[in-house]
């Protein structure tokens, strides 16, 4: 099935896409949104996308939204607030030239900054990834563990080590490259040497 019936979402959104202008374009729906004849996608070569999704009930309407950038595990960049999130509907019988000139007055001009800032956030977390995985290399090779990888978008990396002598440590890196670690089982003069390390920490 390519299309609900009396709406052609393919062809509505690329004649809304061509109102728009370039750089817009149509782009096929994400996989994760089927059916087909329901989604549709109207993306900028930067990775800015519009979805366009045909709400069936109680009578047919266009939902029209901002898509904002995903990391590897789903995690989603946009606001986390839904509500901070903008959107619009319009019923799907209007013609694409009056859809887009109402995407490009209600839609765009709150939803791009958005999606800057999003870009923007994203390519912090990913930098902050890159440095907790430093860390966590280090740390392993430290503690004489051998080499693991660890997905790259973790909130948290943990790494175990256990001793013969009861001693248990866990160190838990975070995006960014910060440390917490928690140790049990330490004799008095482990403690003491950790002790004068916390000591030194501002030094």
């Amino acid at each position: 099935m390519t299309e609900y019936p009396g709406v052609n979402m393919k062809g509505l959104a690329q004649a809304v896409a061509a109102a728009l202008g370039a750089p817009w374009a149509f782009t096929e729906a994400d996989e994760h949104e089927p059916p087909r004849c329901l989604w549709a996608r109207i993306a900028r070569p930067d990775g800015a996308e519009i979805s366009v999704h045909l709400n069936t009930y109680p009578k047919p309407r266009l939902n029209i939204s901002g898509v904002y950038p995903r990391g590897p595990n789903g995690r989603d960049y946009g606001p986390w607030d839904s509500t901070k999130r903008p959107s619009m509907g319009v019923a799907p019988d209007r013609p694409a030239a009056v859809i887009a000139k109402e995407i490009a007055r209600r839609l765009l001009p709150e939803y791009l900054p958005l999606y800057a800032k999003a870009v923007q956030d994203k390519a912090a977390y990913d930098a902050g990834a890159g440095v907790q995985q430093g860390v966590a290399s280090r740390l392993a090779f430290t503690l004489g563990l051998p080499p693991r990888a660890h997905p790259a978008d973790s909130q948290s990396v943990q790494i175990h080590v256990y001793q013969t002598d009861g001693c248990y440590g866990e160190f838990t890196v975070s995006n960014g490259g910060g440390v917490q670690v928690k140790l049990t089982g330490l004799t008095p003069a482990q403690a003491d040497a950790v002790a004068r390390v916390v000591a030194k920490k501002g030094e």
